[in-house]
């Protein structure tokens, strides 16, 4: 587990902005792969270098100076082992004991869900041991990350599921970077799952490592955490729930297997050229710089 510069750019835009902070805890002990430097330089790119920022070593930097210089007056850590220094012994991959429940205003899982055996009890380990109207944030690995951890996320797994749960999704985005570029050159895209669902095909999305990211708060109705169904087969008609036509390219194959005979290497080209042409267009309207 380790926050990069992309990560940094994520929790600068949503931390910045916010009052005081209180207790966090992350899933994890996070590694810091950011010098103190580069995080002052970043957030005085876009205008939010704050006193607190302007604090902080331009050496290499621990979780606790990186967090509390974003001003949570306390910093803890979540884990089954105590190799890397973590505050609170727990595997994540087992209920939560009662003395930790809503025990913290933020819970940060910067990359760790990914690599617990049963994920989906992690991500209610991580609703619990949020405050009431406090807040949890995710990053999580979502294509090509082969053999990263056990598992990669839809972001439509991340609202759904809150959504389902009347959490209050705040802000959802996908980050995307190249192989070898982990450290650099990062691209977001505003999440709107009615827009993406207009380009959810495999394949579509050619721009190299796709990571999740969400802003999320619990809200005073949350009870019992509860399953869900996704969202695009909710109705009985979910092509139209989920935004996408698939009948259009089942007819744009049909038009061009009728009008070109024999030229079935045509007709893919034609459905190929409009699937990336959907992609395009969703990524396009979709972009925000932060």
């Amino acid at each position: 587990m380790g926050i990069s510069v992309g990560d940094i750019h994520f929790l600068i835009h949503v931390f910045t902005s916010a009052p005081a902070l209180g207790k966090l805890v992350t899933l994890g002990r996070q590694t810091i792969h950011v010098s103190g430097k580069e995080v002052k330089q970043i957030a005085k790119a876009r205008g939010l270098l704050n006193h607190r920022l302007a604090t902080l070593p331009d050496g290499c930097l621990n979780d606790l100076q990186l967090f509390q210089a974003f001003g949570f007056d306390t910093v803890d850590s979540i884990d089954c082992s105590k190799r890397d220094g973590a505050t609170i012994l727990h595997d994540l991959a087992i209920p939560l004991p009662q003395e930790l429940r809503g025990r913290f205003q933020c819970v940060l899982d910067i990359g760790t869900m990914e690599h617990v055996s049963d994920c989906i009890q992690c991500l209610k380990n991580a609703c619990e041991l949020t405050a009431i109207s406090g807040t949890l944030i995710q990053i999580v690995p979502a294509t090509n990350n082969m053999d990263h951890g056990y598992f990669a996320f839809s972001p439509s797994f991340i609202s759904d599921f809150f959504s389902a749960n009347k959490w209050q999704v705040v802000e959802q985005m996908i980050c995307t970077y190249r192989w070898g570029e982990w450290h650099r050159n990062y691209s977001f895209f505003r999440y709107d799952p009615d827009l993406f669902a207009q380009a959810q095909w495999t394949g579509r999305f050619d721009i190299g490592v796709i990571v999740a990211a969400a802003v999320v708060k619990c809200a005073d109705s949350s009870t019992e955490l509860v399953g869900m169904v996704q969202r695009a087969y909710r109705a009985p008609d979910h092509r139209v729930v989920a935004g996408a036509n698939p009948t259009f390219h089942e007819n744009l194959r049909n038009w061009g297997k009728r009008h070109f005979t024999g030229r079935g290497v045509f007709v893919d080209f034609l459905v190929s050229f409009w699937h990336r042409y959907a992609a395009w267009r969703v990524l396009r309207r979709s972009r925000i710089d932060i």
